[in-house]
């Protein structure tokens, strides 16, 4: 029979995921946008402005180890009640600052806050999912959909009400969204049941340690492409994008909207392309494909710079969901949120580094070419280190299976001992 209870349990553990995937993203992506309305406040330049979102993002990725690690050994569900909170608090008071100082310290808590949902969100679905690929590419559409939206809404915003009302608005959602959370938590309407690990051919020692330096070189690599072009192109588009005059920062922050709308596409186009061809092929054609896009790039300027965005952002979302398989395949599953965890530190963490590169390299030269040739170059090593991952030793994930309560035992005990009854009082006359 069908079980309406496990089934609105599973939409509802669905449903709270996905929108902290898209706070999350939303909210990592508030002070990029918000920097323009700061020069003008502060005084300072984009350089030293932008440097002050760095401890946030490298603690974005930095903390998700711990994060993992945590919801591997304490609660998954309680993790993720722990990250509305967090990161609606903190948004909240980096609102309240006034100082540089004031305003790293709450773009740091942001991060910190912020690198739960990742090793958490991921470890959920591989374990539940009856598609791994698909449904990560789906999960990647919410965070998708915040990415897009965090630049529009924050330059709306900041120039409606000012800079600090881009930081309270998506505060207050979230602590919102927490209060909500714990409401379902607390009237028993949110579970994670227990599942049997996913059925599965083993995987040498070898396979998994070369897997793992693979992946390290790989996702560094796709992290760093990532965070510089996310946290850069409001800028960019300021000094590249000049056919449509002065736009200010709300048409800064539509321009990159757009480009950043076909996130979710690429996500769910990638995770389904995942499922049908070798996920290794993906992801190296992923790191192929942005290359002469970022080589395009560098000279580009106006319309045929968006449009190239674009397709950069399209491109190098879509090999996510295959990345993000690749990395399941070779992780233990009671140890899949640690594993995720480690991978954040490296996509997320490591990757923000590119933050001070990106400063460093605007600082020297006022421009953005030799910026996107270091990203061209990083995309060629990528592209290179995806041929020694090991050949894929899994056959495709089976749908994980529940372990069965003890009424589900009982109640099956008892089925079959009346099947059993019926059978012999059928056979009773032919034997006599």
């Amino acid at each position: 029979m069908p079980d309406p209870a496990g089934k609105w349990n599973a939409v509802l553990v669905a449903a709270f995921s996905n929108v902290a995937h898209l706070l999350t993203h939303y909210c990592m992506l508030i002070y990029p946008t918000a920097v323009l309305a700061l020069e003008q406040a502060l005084g300072l330049s984009y350089g030293e402005l932008i440097s002050l979102a760095l401890a946030g993002f490298l603690l974005y990725g930095a903390a998700a180890l711990p994060a993992g690690a945590l919801g591997d050994r304490w609660s998954t569900l309680g993790m993720l009640g722990v990250l509305f909170f967090g990161l609606g608090g903190s948004a909240v008071y980096t609102g309240y600052a006034e100082t540089p100082v004031e305003i790293a310290i709450g773009l740091a808590l942001m991060g910190a806050f912020a690198a739960i949902y990742h090793p958490v969100g991921m470890s959920m679905i591989v374990h539940t999912a009856e598609s791994r690929a698909r449904a990560l590419g789906i999960n990647g559409v919410f965070g998708g959909t915040g990415v897009a939206l965090a630049p529009i809404c924050t330059a709306f915003l900041s120039d409606g009400f000012g800079w600090k009302a881009a930081f309270w608005a998506p505060g207050v959602l979230a602590l919102a969204t927490g209060g909500l959370y714990l409401l379902a938590l607390a009237a028993g309407r949110l579970d994670v049941p227990s599942v049997a690990a996913r059925t599965s051919k083993p995987v040498s020692t070898r396979a998994i340690w070369q897997a793992g330096v693979v992946l390290m070189v790989t996702m560094l690599c796709m992290g760093l492409v990532y965070r510089v072009t996310s946290v850069g192109m409001p800028k960019i588009f300021a000094v590249r994008v000049t056919e449509f005059g002065q736009a200010g920062a709300l048409g800064i922050g539509g321009m990159v909207t757009v480009v950043f709308l076909v996130q979710g596409f690429a996500q769910y186009a990638g995770g389904v392309l995942a499922d049908r061809y070798p996920p290794k092929l993906i992801y190296r054609l992923s790191f192929l494909l942005q290359l002469p896009l970022l080589l395009l790039a560098a000279s580009l300027f106006n319309v045929p710079m968006l449009l190239a965005s674009a397709m950069l952002v399209l491109v190098n979302v879509a090999g996510m969901p295959a990345e993000n398989v690749l990395v399941a395949e070779y992780a233990p599953p009671n140890w899949r949120a640690t594993t995720y965890g480690v991978k954040f530190v490296m996509s997320l963490g490591v990757s923000s580094l590119g933050v001070g590169l990106l400063a460093a390299i605007h600082e020297a030269t006022g421009e953005f070419v030799w910026l996107f040739a270091v990203l061209a170059g990083l995309s060629l090593l990528g592209c290179g280190a995806t041929l020694f991952l090991p050949r894929e030793a899994h056959e495709p994930a089976s749908l994980p299976t529940a372990v069965p309560s003890v009424s589900e035992r009982a109640c099956a005990g008892q089925r079959r001992y009346k099947t059993r009854l019926r059978g012999s009082r059928r056979a009773g006359p032919a034997l006599k």
